[in-house]
């Protein structure tokens, strides 16, 4: 029996039978799914594709060509068990891309949100097995950060991302220009999440230690979660408390090296009830937020057809949308 039959056997044992929800998967070409691209206000991103009825829990990841595509979804089982995260994937083949199925490396007991390395050629993500928690279990503490290569022959087997961090714990990660994971550290002992951002560079097969990089928020109300950098390494994007719930604030690189203050993303990005994690495109030209606004056109039925969710998913539900990063740019200082 290959790997993928495996899979499929292991996922139909945790998720049960069930009927899969009528489908029209459409044709589409072109990048990020030949969507139109958007404006300066954020628009709902690939509706039914990326953005859909489940709880869609992750900006996407997409190769440098914006051709292939993982993300992160969130669904129910006969409304009564939540699947902690399933990646699915999608590419496109023959100038059609193909419709979403189950990253062929994903755990069936949850994966956390992909980040791919700007050439394409490694994808970090989170994931546990049926040693560390129970499906259903979401305690962030139980996840594995884990990476998978591309070969030629297609995705390698994943495996255990380990820097040299000592005691503490990697909590939220993405992934820089040059291939350094750029992530909050977390000391459950002495050191709360959220107090700095670090740089883990890239040394050969493994990692060097983990260097601050300069960027500290403001205040004790924000927590740092999704540390996320534009590919030019002069903007910084951020999970944050705040009174509304949880927003989206900004931190610019000077021309001395230093950060400006945070400060909140605009309201129309910032909309309630919460906006949470965010993601740059490849070339920087748009950043993808997750967003439970409660907007007409949210959470869509989905085109793609699936075994692993078939009841309806409890709420908050979260979609995707993506907006022009020339909004983001507008903020920095002159």
């Amino acid at each position: 029996m290959t790997r993928g039959a495996i899979l499929a056997v292991l996922i139909a044992a945790l998720v049960g039978p069930g009927p899969t929800p009528a489908a029209a998967w459409p044709v589409l070409s072109g990048p990020y799914f030949g969507q139109k691209p958007p404006g300066m206000r954020a628009e709902l991103f690939a509706p039914g594709i990326v953005s859909s009825e489940h709880h869609d829990d992750g900006p996407p990841a997409f190769s440098p060509d914006g051709r292939e595509c993982f993300w992160r979804v969130m669904g129910q089982r006969d409304s009564a068990k939540t699947i902690p995260g399933l990646m699915f994937w999608s590419r496109e083949e023959k100038g059609r891309w193909t419709e979403p199925r189950i990253a062929p490396f994903s755990n069936p007991y949850g994966a956390g949100i992909p980040h791919l390395q700007p050439d394409g050629r490694r994808l970090y993500f989170t994931s546990r097995t049926s040693g560390q928690s129970r499906p259903g279990d979401r305690h962030e503490s139980e996840w594995q950060p884990s990476f998978v290569d591309l070969t030629p022959s297609g995705w390698s087997e994943p495996r255990p991302l380990s820097p040299p961090i000592g005691s503490r714990r990697l909590t939220f990660f993405s992934v820089g220009a040059d291939g350094s994971l750029l992530c909050v550290l977390e000391d459950s002992a002495t050191t709360p999440a959220g107090t700095a951002v670090y740089r883990i560079r890239r040394n050969g097969d493994g990692f060097a230690a983990p260097e601050p990089m300069g960027v500290v928020p403001t205040g004790a109300e924000q927590i740092v979660a999704m540390p996320t950098f534009s590919p030019d390494g002069r903007t910084f994007v951020f999970t944050a408390r705040s009174e509304q719930g949880l927003i989206l604030k900004v931190s610019f690189r000077l021309q001395d090296g230093t950060w400006t203050a945070p400060r909140p993303l605009g309201d129309d990005i910032n909309a309630p009830p919460q906006t949470k994690f965010a993601g740059f495109s490849p070339d920087g030209r748009y950043l993808f937020i997750v967003s439970n606004r409660p907007a007409a056109d949210a959470n869509p039925p989905k085109l793609w057809k699936t075994d692993a969710f078939n009841g309806p998913q409890l709420p908050p539900l979260c979609d995707v949308y993506w907006v022009d990063a020339k909004t983001v740019e507008a903020l920095r200082p002159r």
